[in-house]
């Protein structure tokens, strides 16, 4: 037989709004702590220019598990983009150039901001 759940051993998230630390990041990706602080406002910041309510004080638990997401992914594809470097190869007559460059052009997909704008909706909107 289970001992019952008790109420008090359950955590209840409250509303609130989305926080991302550069621990969030360690299970993903090595990044230094200070680079990881300035990604995090960079798209935090970004971010919020399409979805304001990211930032409310009364921003839905599970919707802001879902930014939270959106918002890492997009930090971690930025990191993982590339060190900006050609690198040459060469062996006889042969020679291969790898680069490695990615500009990066926006922060997020457009789908990511269509969805970031999703959960900014009401949850009666359709």
């Amino acid at each position: 037989m289970t001992e019952p759940i008790d109420d008090e051993d359950q955590a209840v998230e409250l509303p609130g709004p989305l926080v991302l630390t550069p621990a969030d990041f360690q299970n993903f990706a090595t990044i230094a702590e200070a680079k990881a602080k300035d990604m995090i406002d960079d798209a935090i910041g970004t971010a919020f220019i399409h979805a304001p309510c990211i930032l409310s004080e009364t921003f839905d638990p599970q919707k802001r598990k879902a930014a939270k997401a959106i918002v890492r992914g997009a930090i971690l594809r930025w990191n993982e983009a590339g060190t900006g470097a050609v690198t040459t190869q060469s062996s006889l007559s042969y020679s291969q150039a790898v680069d490695t460059r990615q500009t990066r052009k926006v922060m997020f997909f457009p789908s990511e901001l269509d969805a970031l704008r999703r959960l900014c909706r009401d949850d009666n909107d359709t």
